[in-house]
């Protein structure tokens, strides 16, 4: 048994202090939703949107232009996280051609990481793959460096359209661009990915 995403997240956000939390997601937009649309209970009297607001700096988030993967899957929660996110979205544009997986077959058996890159391989014939949800969380926790260019603007979604990006100058959410060649990203993710951990 595990916990109700919605409940997760808002039992972690009301533990947090203000402002202080960087949201990343890597897949459909559901539970950003149901995030966004929780009424007050007992872990907190705000409501989920009250506590995203207080709590999130900025949302970072794999979605790119138009209607991917990730975004039909659940439009409706789609157009909700999207439109009704009231802290700014960074959303990455980039890491189709980013391709990892290689180097993790020099790790153990047993690593999970090793595994899921074997699964992709037995599918589609390939070990390596794209790294946008690599390239998101990479972001998401080391924030701006100089492996990264943020252009500012408006993200929307629609139904019909998908999500449409506006560059502004004086826009609220980001577009995440890469100042470095696939190749060298890709490598950066590789190390990081076969490291062994600390603990």
């Amino acid at each position: 048994k595990v916990e109700d995403a919605t409940h997760l997240y808002r039992r972690i956000l009301a533990s947090q202090a203000e402002g202080s939390v960087t949201m990343v997601s890597v897949g459909h937009l559901t539970n950003v939703a149901k995030l966004l649309e929780s009424k007050p209970d007992e872990v907190s009297p705000l409501t989920g949107k009250e506590l995203v607001s207080k709590k999130v700096k900025y949302w970072v988030a794999m979605l790119g232009e138009g209607m991917n993967w990730n975004m039909r899957w659940d439009r409706m929660a789609s157009e909700t996280a999207i439109n009704e996110c009231p802290v700014p979205i960074v959303f990455t544009a980039e890491g189709q051609e980013v391709k990892t997986g290689r180097l993790t077959q020099e790790l153990l058996d047993n690593n999970p990481i090793k595994t899921v890159y074997r699964i992709w391989e037995k599918h589609y014939d390939e070990i390596d793959r794209s790294s946008w949800d690599q390239i998101s969380t990479l972001y998401a926790v080391q924030g701006e460096t100089d492996l990264f260019r943020l252009e500012t603007g408006t993200l929307t979604f629609s139904q019909e359209a998908g999500a449409e990006w506006k560059s502004e100058a004086h826009g609220e959410d980001f577009r995440l661009y890469n100042t470095v060649s696939n190749e060298e990203m890709a490598g950066i993710i590789e190390d990081l990915m076969i490291r062994t951990p600390a603990k």
